[in-house]
């Protein structure tokens, strides 16, 4: 979660770019915006018996459509297995888990 935060007008200029880029270069790469919640859904700490602490966090993710626009076709993706090229995609809960570690 060290990564730079975008505005969401960031992230379409962005990922626009990155896809023109990868139509005119004929790349095997796509991107889509994620956004990830800012509360975690859930914490677990450990604390092991040399002192290191372990925090790991789970949020949730959501891949973002753009307003302009529409699904498309997919299957010429690599990604086309991923959830953001399913109908459905928005019913099923997708999450990342973070893992940070301090020693003591």
């Amino acid at each position: 979660m060290d990564q730079e935060r975008l505005t969401y007008p960031q992230a379409l200029a962005m990922v626009r770019g990155l896809n023109q880029q990868s139509m005119d270069h004929a790349t095997a790469m796509w991107y889509v915006i994620i956004a990830v919640e800012n509360e975690s859904i859930s914490q677990t700490v450990s604390l092991d018996p040399a002192g290191t602490e372990t925090t790991v966090q789970v949020r949730r993710l959501h891949v973002v459509r753009p307003e302009s626009g529409g699904k498309g076709d997919c299957s010429c993706c690599p990604a086309h297995s991923f959830e953001c090229a399913k109908e459905d995609r928005f019913s099923v809960e997708q999450t990342i888990t973070t893992m940070e570690t301090r020693h003591g």
